[in-house]
């Protein structure tokens, strides 16, 4: 049944349908997971090969460094189950597990990273990252990233 004959049936207008099944996932479902969404990358799958086993161990040690907090808001969750381990260099372009460039964020602080939009590391970044690759002590979490 369409958004048009719904509204008919019901009074409500089209738009505030649309909107509700939207935000309670009934429209559109399917159509932005996997290579239909727009930031697609290749999924689970092609990271937790490239990632090896350890991905589980790694994302526990980087949550309990951080304390299971977002490193951004501050927002606290004990199981981890909310919260992100998001790479500061986007696995896209590095792909690296070290702890040092991975750091803890809860959901909606993730989706508002400028990294994942990065089609290259901007050259500030670059300079630090190659300092920290000859010895440099530069933790990732103070990089300037605005």
């Amino acid at each position: 049944m369409s958004y048009s004959e719904i509204s008919e049936r019901t009074g409500v207008d089209r738009e505030s349908l649309r909107k509700a099944a939207y935000y309670r996932g009934v429209a559109n479902r399917g159509q932005l997971t996997g290579e239909k969404a727009h930031r697609w990358r290749g999924g689970k799958k092609q990271r937790a090969q490239a990632a090896g086993n350890q991905w589980a161990e790694i994302r526990l040690a980087v949550l309990e460094r951080d304390g299971y907090t977002c490193q951004d808001c501050g927002f606290l969750d004990l199981t981890g189950s909310k919260l992100h381990v998001h790479h500061i260099i986007p696995w896209r372009i590095r792909r690296v597990n070290d702890p040092d460039w991975l750091v803890t964020l809860c959901l909606g602080c993730h989706g508002k990273r400028p990294e994942h939009y990065w089609e290259e590391i901007p050259e500030a970044v670059l300079a630090l990252l190659v300092g920290r690759l000859d010895g440099g002590e530069l933790p990732a979490r103070e990089l300037p990233l605005s």
